[in-house]
């Protein structure tokens, strides 16, 4: 039996309530794929979308926190929100999906139905990171478009980062038009977050900048492979993310907050200040195939922003 992990946007689920109609074919498409594939089976991860969002602005405008004040209380709504958001899909399967939703990506144990529906784990875990650790754990290796990005997922041994004295794991690497950081007020039309994670669940995410030039080859590998509609994926070889980050000598360093729903926070980025190429073909597949999908540039809030020498 072959098992595949699926990280599905919580922004397309519920991006305000609910979407019935995304859920009823979406419902209908894995139906349908698990008919023609008999031997493959899916785990589902889902994010928080907008519930997330509405609650922990909620959240923050009565207690007067700021958004990247570092409380678990703001991560555990979002990850609430999760919860709720798998319940309502694996309840829309059936009896395709037989056991609960899982809740700590560690602990799950093998499941008898075609479809295991997962959610958020813990603060300082994304759902798209759990989504790795569950394809860690049932030996999947994919690239996926979840609806809100396109994403390469490593194994446990693919990478490892040491900054500061401490060890960090390649997670994923996944994309963003336009770039979410500005310099001098201007967007880059395209960054690559290269995400890590410590043992002790700390997260570590690796900016990348481009602008428009030459053809990158470590794009054309990902968009070569990349599934050209959303809650599709497909298995890829090898990705050298470190071709990406061999020039990679000036940054900035950061305490900021993960950019997809939970936006769980207290993430350590690094920032390249010197952006690499892709050519505008490139970046106009990648609009073409998942559109816009930064998040809105936030306010500083104090924020110590810290430059390489």
């Amino acid at each position: 039996m072959n098992t595949k992990v699926l990280s599905v946007g919580g922004s397309i689920v519920a991006p305000e309530y609910p979407d019935v109609e995304f859920v009823s074919k979406f419902v209908e498409m894995i139906k349908d794929f698990l008919s023609k594939n008999p031997n493959d089976r899916l785990i589902l991860v889902v994010g928080g979308g907008g519930p997330a969002r509405i609650y922990q602005k909620a959240f923050r405008e009565v207690t007067g926190t700021a958004e990247n004040a570092g409380t678990d209380a703001a991560d555990w709504i979002g990850i609430m929100a999760t919860r709720l958001n798998a319940q309502f899909v694996k309840a829309s399967f059936g009896d395709l999906c037989k056991e609960a939703v899982v809740t700590d990506p560690t602990v799950a144990k093998d499941f008898t139905g075609k479809i295991l529906l997962a959610a958020g784990w813990k603060p300082g875990f994304s759902t798209d990171n759990d989504a790795v650790l569950l394809a860690e754990k049932f030996n999947a290796d994919t690239v996926v478009n979840n609806g809100h990005t396109i994403q390469v997922n490593f194994q446990k041994n693919d990478g490892v980062m040491r900054f500061e004295n401490k060890d960090f794991k390649l997670v994923q690497i996944h994309f963003h038009t336009p770039s979410e950081y500005t310099f001098n007020g201007k967007h880059f039309p395209m960054v690559g977050h290269i995400v890590h994670q410590a043992d002790d669940g700390q997260l570590l995410v690796v900016a990348v900048m481009f602008q428009e030039g030459k053809d990158n080859p470590v794009i054309a590998d990902i968009w070569k492979n990349a599934p050209k509609k959303a809650n599709q994926n497909k298995a890829i070889k090898k990705v050298d993310v470190q071709k990406l980050v061999s020039d990679f000598n000036a940054y900035y360093r950061l305490e900021g907050s993960l950019t997809t729903p939970p936006c769980t926070e207290g993430v350590m980025w690094i920032i390249g200040k010197d952006p690499i190429t892709a050519s505008k073909k490139q970046m106009d597949t990648f609009t073409k195939i998942i559109g816009k999908n930064n998040r809105p540039v936030q306010k500083a809030n104090g924020r110590a922003v810290l430059m390489s020498q």
